[in-house]
């Protein structure tokens, strides 16, 4: 009820929030799910229990598991969908707008607050996994919100606040590890206003700041065994830092817009300016002028955040990867929100945020092209082209075989240890090599299979092994969609078995199919069927197909040309009658090739609201 009473006394709030609340939720779902998101829906199935979605997570994620509990209990209420999981992240990242509004009006005023919620609502980098199923947007939430209790408990130091901090705080790391980080800049937050505060008052502020400290750890108990796990780690998958990473990091907190920089960098440049002139008063504590209130949170969130990830990554294990610093984003907006709302003059402050908000909506609806223009990994679409043309059930591998199985998998709620290696599942996790190797000394079949790949892995084999897939297999289909791509390679002894139910007209390419099924061809066109390989013998192809209209145009029907790897073979008109729409062909193969067949219809005529048609109801190839 306090919210609602809020946003109604704020109309300028609500009207950040409705705009924040369209741009996360606007195409959602237009983007594939890349990686980290398809453990977040393969760890948060409902239809598996939360043992295995703990076992899950202590074998592939190591992380808190606060967010992935939610999710999991959200899908069981909701659905497991890729819309359901991003509409939380879409919430919790409205309630962030919100609540930066809060922190801001408490450590500063309120027009800091509004203006960290605006730039907060059109920010790119909060937008992005305002629109991810990672707990990304929720770890910014907790750590705003961990700020705010934080910011009233120095200021109201009892048990209440006390509790409320600590107890946000522990939300805050039982979202993301580096949480922690971000808890060691609060500590020493804490510790220097031990020392601001009357001497009178330190003892008892020293105790409920302990009271603070045990309330977290008690609640991020449950994260403690997975903490000692990611400990363990000595070898990640981050690389080194460069000497410019955070230079990098600034820049993606803005979307890499010049602009926009350009204006971040004056207006912080500003805010300075104005701290290092500000005069201190002798009789007045820093927790009592909101200058200095709100410099010394913001700056030591800011830098202790940085600087202990930084040394970590030289001295232990490289850790800076963009996206777990989204914590320090709300600090480094509300600077920007500080040094906008000193601005004295109306029309200088009311001119800086017109610019910011257009040039902000600019970059993200038309220079990004935001929510036309593919920017994720398309594994669903690759998946769902695979699962259109593998009709016959083959394998597909992949180096992510595990997490393609949430796409190709009938049950894909495997645990790690149950994983679709070389089993019942389509899909199979494996590199195109090692897949190969397989083949070699005879572990698996060598039977056609797909591969697939993709989040900048390209195709890339050594000669040895090309030279072999080029004698065993035949590359049937080469697909490639945004940053993946997938080819199916067809066993040359299984293709030389003609009877195979994989010679159909519907492999033929390309194809229209009318509603009932059937392949037409409304104009001059040819169709293709896949390459096969023929042993030597005599063959006989069955071509069903009849000629539109059922009365012949000007006394002729459709013709068809058949030819067998560009070689005619017959050519014929087809009969309008389906009692005579059978055709026989026969033709021999002198030594064992790869041949292809096509059909072309080459005589289409339109008359007198007459059109000449064929429709193909089957092609068969049998060896005689």
């Amino acid at each position: 009820m306090k919210v609602l009473q809020i946003l109604k006394n704020n109309y300028v709030l609500a009207g950040i929030l409705i705009l924040g609340a369209f741009l996360r939720f606007y195409k959602l779902d237009f983007q594939s799910i890349w990686l980290d998101e398809i453990h977040t829906m393969i760890e948060c199935n409902p239809k598996i229990t939360y043992k295995e979605s703990y076992d899950i997570a202590i074998f592939r994620e190591q992380m808190p598991q606060l967010y992935f509990l939610l999710i999991k209990l959200l899908s069981s209420v909701f659905g497991h969908t890729t819309y359901i999981v991003r509409s939380f992240s879409a919430v919790i990242g409205i309630l962030t707008i919100f609540s930066i509004y809060l922190l801001g009006k408490e450590i500063n005023n309120k027009k800091t607050g509004l203006i960290a919620a605006l730039f907060l609502s059109i920010n790119y980098f909060h937008l992005w996994y305002s629109q991810e199923a990672r707990p990304y947007s929720l770890f910014a939430l907790m750590t705003i919100l961990s700020f705010y209790r934080l910011t009233i408990f120095i200021k109201r130091s009892n048990l209440k606040t006390a509790l409320l901090y600590g107890f946000f705080a522990a939300l805050m790391i039982d979202t993301h590890f580096f949480g922690i980080f971000i808890l060691v800049s609060q500590i020493i937050i804490l510790f220097f206003f031990l020392f601001d505060i009357p001497k009178l008052e330190r003892i008892t502020f020293l105790k409920y700041s302990i009271v603070s400290g045990l309330t977290a750890f008690f609640f991020w108990l449950p994260s403690l065994n997975i903490f000692l796990l990611v400990m363990k780690i000595k070898s990640f998958w981050i690389q080194p830092p460069a000497i410019d990473v955070y230079t990098q990091l600034f820049k993606e907190f803005f979307g890499n817009a010049e602009s926009i920089l350009l204006i971040v960098f004056i207006v912080t440049l500003f805010y300075f300016i104005q701290i290092f002139n500000q005069k201190e008063e002798s009789k007045r504590s820093y927790r009592q002028n909101p200058m200095f209130l709100s410099f010394v949170i913001v700056i030591t969130w800011i830098l202790v955040t940085l600087f202990i990830p930084l040394v970590r990554s030289y001295m232990d294990i490289p850790m800076i990867i963009s996206r777990y610093f989204i914590g320090v984003l709300p600090a480094v907006i509300l600077l920007l929100s500080m040094g906008i709302s000193s601005i004295k003059s109306k029309l200088v402050q009311n001119s800086i945020l017109f610019i910011l908000l257009l040039t902000s909506l600019t970059d993200i609806i038309i220079v990004k092209d935001y929510y036309n223009k593919t920017s994720k990994t398309q594994f669903r679409e690759i998946t769902e082209t695979i699962l259109k043309r593998n009709k016959n059930k083959e394998k597909v591998v992949s180096s992510f075989g595990w997490l393609m199985s949430y796409f190709l998998n009938e049950n894909a709620t495997n645990t790690p240890l149950l994983s679709a290696a070389i089993g019942n599942d389509i899909a199979v996790e494996s590199t195109l090599e090692g897949y190969i190797a397989l083949m070699k000394n005879k572990t698996i079949p060598m039977e056609s299979f797909w591969y697939m790949d993709g989040n900048s892995k390209p195709y890339k084999l050594s000669n040895e092994d090309e030279s072999f897939i080029k004698e065993n297999f035949v590359v049937r289909e080469s697909i490639a969609k945004f940053d993946t791509w997938t080819r199916h390679y067809v066993s040359k002894t299984i293709m030389s078995n003609t009877n195979a139910s994989s010679f159909t007209v519907r492999n033929f390419q390309p194809l229209n199919i009318d509603a009932t099924g059937n392949v037409t061809m409304f104009e001059n066109s040819t169709i293709k069927s896949p390459v096969i390989f023929l042993d030597k013998g005599k063959y006989e192809l069955l071509i069903d197909a009849i000629s539109l209209p059922q009365k012949p145009i000007n006394g002729e029907n459709a013709h068809l040309v058949v030819k067998l790897s560009e070689k005619i073979i017959a050519n014929y008109y087809l009969s309008e009658k389906k009692e005579t729409a059978s055709k026989n062909i026969q033709f021999e193969i002198i030594s064992g090739q790869h041949c292809r067949v096509s059909l072309t219809f080459d005589n289409d005529l339109s008359i007198n609201n007459l059109d000449r048609n064929a429709i193909i109801y089957n092609v068969k190839l049998d060896k005689k």
